[in-house]
């Protein structure tokens, strides 16, 4: 099955501050990393924005998200499984607004560590596909996950993955 991490920045947004401080800071073209798969013909996406760690069904995210970049690898239906019920367990969980403030802090100022790090209990989006990554898909980020950001991880994934062409849906 495959299986795609995205990254991407807003689409229809008036005014996107926090995407821009964060294209700004990290000195990149997008905002925004997801994963996404197709399973018995229905597409979902799976990422942490906005208030909460949530899916989007195809319409909805392609209508949020403008997708920029894309990676692909194969996983086992067992891996899907995994994926699949981390993902419902953890759907809901507060965006981690200010996990995001300290690594805003952590590039400006030099510091050592995150200092909003909280665990599991909210999440941003890098954190969220990185745990996927490691936990369930075995690959070594070597990084804390509080702390990389999306740059990290786009070139992660670029290193590491195979890039998709996204203008080809699926």
């Amino acid at each position: 099955m495959k299986f795609i991490f995205g990254f991407s920045r807003p689409k229809n947004h008036y005014f996107p501050i926090i995407s821009w401080c964060i294209q700004l800071i990290e000195k990149v073209r997008v905002s925004h990393m997801y994963s996404r798969w197709v399973h018995e013909g229905v597409e979902s996406f799976y990422h942490a924005a906005e208030d909460q760690v949530h899916f989007l069904g195809s319409k909805a995210a392609r209508k949020k998200l403008n997708i920029i970049e894309e990676y692909e690898l194969d996983i086992t239906e067992e891996q899907f499984k995994q994926i699949y019920r981390y993902a419902h367990k953890r759907a809901g969980t507060k965006y981690a607004k200010k996990q995001l403030v300290g690594m805003l802090l952590q590039r400006v100022f030099g510091l050592p560590s995150n200092p909003f790090a909280d665990g599991n209990k909210s999440a941003v989006c890098t954190e969220e596909q990185g745990y996927i990554l490691t936990h369930i898909l075995g690959f070594d980020l070597q990084g804390d996950l509080e702390v990389v950001g999306i740059e990290f991880m786009r070139r992660w994934c670029r290193d590491n993955l195979k890039k998709r062409d996204c203008t080809d849906g699926y």
